[in-house]
């Protein structure tokens, strides 16, 4: 061998022990599934947003001033499944991946009611005065006519789901997380319901607590629409923290299989194509499994 044939041996040969050495930029390194619940502020809404959301009904009343009303704008709710993909990234040695952070990438459905709306009426008249065979006792009764509404906007949601997780110390079996994140997604499902419940019975004028029904039972009607609605758009910011805990050390299986409860204080945004956007806090949290590699 030449000193040439040498000199670009020495060149080469510590390039191709490191090349050799040298790892992927990003890997993947575990399989999430998330079911989770959502509470949130809730929107305040009005007859006039479900008379354009169900612009057909037959069953909406035009007028409500002499109804009991509920817009429910306290909270709203919802149910969903978050399936998350994790991925790591190259240390700057380029031999190894770094602990920290960690990129979350997946999709998730969730149904959640946005929009609500509860009306009822009732009336009273006298009706009659009944006397107990036995004793004698006369008890005057009314007439109860009962008339209630329920108006609902809900949605089934895909959105994708995208976010950045640092952990305490990914090797121990007990780690605390959070980070960062945001959702995108588009409805799949966007529908108006509306029911009406009309009912009538005797009841004591002094005893709001008893009611009388005739001899057929319960005397009343039930009646429900559905409007289907145009898709409507949901984007979100979230700060994912929680506790992650690994279930075994030593067995082979089980040292991949994790378990974690994950809380989300989000900012939400709904826009309803018919009426408006709206913005909310929601507090999301769920208990998951994980399935790890190395």
């Amino acid at each position: 061998m030449n000193y040439k044939t040498m000199l670009v041996a020495a060149i080469l040969f510590p390039t191709g022990i490191w090349a050799q050495n040298q790892v992927k930029k990003i890997k993947t390194s575990s399989l999430s599934i998330m079911p989770f619940g959502s509470i949130g502020t809730g929107q305040s809404s009005t007859l006039d947003d479900f008379k354009t959301l169900a612009p057909n009904s037959t069953l909406i009343p035009d007028d409500l001033s002499n109804f009991n009303t509920h817009s429910y704008n306290s909270s709203s709710g919802g149910v969903g499944t978050a399936l998350l993909l994790s991925f790591k990234f190259r240390d700057a040695t380029g031999t190894a991946y770094k602990p920290n952070p960690e990129l979350r990438l997946g999709i998730s459905y969730n149904y959640n009611q946005s929009l609500h709306l509860n009306a009822y009426k009732e009336e009273r008249f006298a009706h009659d005065t009944l006397i107990s065979v036995k004793t004698g006792q006369r008890t005057a009764v009314d007439s109860v006519s009962y008339v209630g509404y329920n108006m609902d906007y809900a949605t089934q949601f895909v959105r994708l789901d995208a976010s950045l997780i640092y952990r305490t110390n990914p090797e121990a079996r007990w780690n605390f997380f959070a980070g960062v994140g945001a959702t995108f997604g588009v409805s799949i499902s966007s529908e108006t319901q509306i029911y009406e419940n009309r009912h009538f019975y005797i009841q004591p004028t002094e005893n709001e607590s008893s009611i009388y029904f005739n001899e057929s039972g319960y005397n009343g009607d039930h009646e429900n629409e559905t409007t289907r609605n145009e898709s409507s758009l949901a984007y979100s910011a979230y700060v994912p923290l929680g506790l992650d805990f690994r279930i075994a050390d030593k067995s082979e299986f089980w040292q991949r299989v994790h378990l974690f409860y994950e809380m989300r204080p989000t900012i939400d945004f709904l826009a309803i194509p018919e009426l408006n956007t709206y913005t909310s806090v929601a507090w999301q949290h769920g208990f998951g499994v994980k399935v790890q590699w190395h």
